[in-house]
């Protein structure tokens, strides 16, 4: 039973069993205390610390609140323009523009190779140094994002001639989009996460207005591409006034030496980020080359039904590690039972979804589509079930982060892309979009695996440091090394 206190070291609590702690860290033994030790024994929280850790709870269960109320209206209203464009353009059209938002979704990571991860961290550890981190790292986006326009622009050629544009204005869109991102994740680092729901809502809400009146003009893939690059526009440019309005004026810098140490951080996260988000896009690309538009359409009817369930994760991790940085930063053990917390919530969660989507499936494809749409119902089961390890590596991989593991998770998901192409090449010929659900699935099943298996090793070397009882040691310089911020992937297309 979960308590809001420390737990029993003399039990095996499911919190312990969660939060990964090793027996040889202090599991099963009770602590004592002699005569010459001052102050509680190890393991046993004071009266404060439990009240503290009361009081993070319900700072993270308000902007948990709030950014999931967002989710839920802009993902609600998100769908059903998707939905739209689902039974307007048919499913070899959907499937053009599942495949144009897929490029776009991949090309975008490569704009910030991790940098508002890291601007996120140092805003949190130095907010009054918070105009000159944003501007450094906005600076380094903006040149960034010139390369993969260029990259974009010639990935879009090599679509058939009908659909060059468009592809080139959706995989635009998605790099525009992430400058709103961009400051959504400064409003965290600063502790307003209500303002990065607000701005995600705005691009959302603008996305889908213009998107039904051009579909109503009679548009079609076009229109939809338009809506999406004004929704961009729109939440980038409102993102930087609200900074500008609320807080400051970013302090942007070109200069080199300005960026080095900020790429040298970000550089191992940024392209576990991008190899992230790379192979849960592989299965389009891998659909689109060997069977056509079609299989494409009729896969991502089923992704897109199933993807949106990430912002339960999303929004609650998005309150959570905030809490979780400022704990370990000061080595306060609350944010041990935070996470502990967290796993065990995401994975209830994760196996609700998945069982109602397995169960429901084929009723809620045919309530939708009728026969549009006949190959979707088997795909959309097997993503439910991968929803479940989803969930859970939404919080084993913040975790994995949190412990400065950055190149350890960039192998991991080097691993995982391996893996998950070798599948795609191996199902996708013989099981079409059902083999590319499938390569989702055990993807996702060995990436849990993976962080899992890290997990109580680093425990261990963090048990270890002494004089932190929390694994916080000494960084460069002296300051304490805290965790990054949330690694959300947020695959918004």
């Amino acid at each position: 039973m979960l308590r809001l206190g420390p737990p029993d070291d003399g039990r095996r609590s499911i919190a312990r069993w969660l939060s990964l702690q090793p027996r040889d860290a202090g599991a099963g033994r009770r602590p004592t205390v002699s005569s010459r030790t001052r102050g509680p024994a190890p393991g046993v929280w004071t009266a404060d610390q439990q009240s503290a850790y009361r009081a993070v709870l319900a700072r993270v269960g308000r902007g948990a609140g709030i950014k999931l109320g967002a989710e839920l209206i802009g993902r609600a209203l998100q769908f059903a323009l998707i939905y739209a464009a689902q039974r307007q353009l048919g499913p070899v059209g959907f499937g053009q523009l599942i495949y144009a938002l897929a490029l776009g979704v991949v090309l975008a990571p490569l704009t910030d190779l991790g940098v508002q991860l890291t601007t996120t961290q140092q805003i949190a550890r130095a907010p009054h140094r918070a105009p000159a981190i944003v501007g450094v790292g906005l600076s380094l986006k903006l040149a960034l994002a010139a390369g993969a326009c260029l990259v974009m622009g010639a990935a879009s050629q090599t679509r058939p001639d009908g659909v060059q544009a468009s592809t080139f204005m959706l995989g635009l869109a998605m790099i525009i989009g992430s400058f709103g991102e961009f400051f959504g994740y400064t409003f965290r680092g600063l502790q307003r996460i209500e303002l990065d729901a607000a701005l995600s809502l705005l691009t959302r809400t603008l996305t889908v207005v213009v998107g039904f009146w051009l579909l109503g003009a009679g548009f079609g893939l076009e229109g939809i591409a338009l809506a999406y690059l004004a929704g961009s526009v729109a939440g980038a440019a409102g993102g930087w006034l609200w900074l500008r309005h609320r807080f400051f004026t970013p302090t942007l810098s070109f200069r080199p030496e300005a960026w080095s140490e900020v790429v040298r951080r970000a550089i191992p996260l940024g392209a576990a980020i991008v190899l992230s988000v790379a192979y849960t896009r592989t299965a389009v690309f891998v659909l689109d080359a060997l069977e056509g538009s079609g299989a494409v359409g009729t896969y991502g009817v089923a992704m897109k039904l199933t993807e949106p369930l990430a912002m339960l994760p999303a929004a609650l991790l998005a309150a959570v590690f905030p809490a979780i940085v400022g704990r370990r930063a000061e080595g306060d053990p609350s944010g041990e039972r935070l996470r502990s917390l967290t796993t065990l919530v995401l994975a209830g969660c994760g196996v609700l979804v998945a069982t109602i989507g397995v169960t429901a499936g084929p009723w809620l494809l045919d309530l939708l589509y009728g026969s549009q749409y006949p190959g979707a119902a088997a795909p959309f089961q097997i993503l439910a079930v991968a929803v479940l390890f989803t969930f859970v590596n939404y919080a084993l991989t913040h975790f994995v982060i949190a412990h400065d593991l950055h190149r350890r998770y960039l192998a991991f998901t080097a691993t995982v892309f391996v893996m998950n192409l070798v599948l795609c090449l191996v199902l996708v010929p013989g099981f079409g979009p059902v083999g590319a659900a499938w390569s989702v699935v055990l993807s996702e099943a060995l990436l849990l695996m993976l962080c899992w298996r890290a997990l109580p090793r680093v425990q261990r070397r963090d048990a270890a440091v002494v004089g932190h009882p929390t694994g916080v040691g000494p960084g460069p310089g002296g300051d304490p090394v805290t965790a990054v911020t949330t690694v959300t992937m947020t695959k918004d297309a």
